[in-house]
């Protein structure tokens, strides 16, 4: 077999590595996530946001909520959150199926996709035969808004902590700015700091917002 060729298929092979791993997200979202946060009274567009893009981001991975799930599903309480947990190990496998895939680590990739959909089906197959249960449905169902609540949660609190942090180091950056040449006032200083301060997009301070920062900070003009 020809190189080229032999590129051809691994290419050919990534390329239906994602397909796959996508189908196995969106099987969970349409199948499971909607059914079950539609009865909670939330958007299931939050899949997107409270499940697929979190474990994208940071994790954790498939084994290590694959251990949790078992764990849980050991005690009573656990086991009415399994399939919320099992959910998640199924789509932690698939995010690490795309992100072997993209790395070029092929057998990393099948072997992840193969346990994205072993949990697939245990999510999905339970998930049919207990929401004719309307008792466990409707515990599960209390557990996903409960899952979903403290989600949003956790995001707010983390989009906080960043907006505060990205303002301390506006701050600090301001008065590293003020205190980089002699001003006859706080004004001016300030003026100087608007034009020159490296800001994230979308964000402007006013002069008046730089002066009272400075201010604060005991800075004092140089004359």
């Amino acid at each position: 077999m020809r190189t080229s060729d032999r590129g051809s298929d691994a290419e050919s092979f990534r390329r239906s590595m994602g397909e796959l791993a996508g189908r196995v997200v969106e099987s969970l979202s349409r199948q499971f996530w909607d059914e079950v946060v539609e009865a909670t009274g939330h958007s299931p567009g939050d899949f997107m946001e409270l499940v697929f893009i979190p474990l994208q981001r940071e994790g954790p991975t498939g084994d290590e909520l694959a251990v949790a799930a078992l764990r849980h599903a050991a005690t009573e309480q656990g086991r009415s959150t399994f399939l919320l947990h099992a959910m998640f190990v199924a789509c932690a496998y698939a995010v690490q199926t795309m992100k072997a895939r993209s790395a070029a680590e092929d057998a990393l990739a099948w072997r992840h996709y193969a346990e994205a959909r072993h949990w697939q089906g245990v999510t999905l197959t339970a998930w049919h035969f207990c929401k004719s249960r309307s008792e466990v449905a409707n515990e599960i169902v209390t557990r996903a808004a409960e899952t979903i609540a403290s989600a949003r949660r956790d995001a707010a609190r983390q989009a906080s902590s960043a907006r505060w942090s990205k303002l301390d180091s506006h701050k600090a950056e301001a008065l590293k700015l003020a205190n980089s040449k002699p001003f006859a006032s706080r004004a001016a200083a300030a003026r100087y700091v608007v034009d020159n301060l490296e800001k994230t997009p979308n964000t402007y301070y006013a002069c008046e917002t730089i002066e009272g920062w400075l201010k604060g900070s005991g800075w004092k003009p140089s004359a």
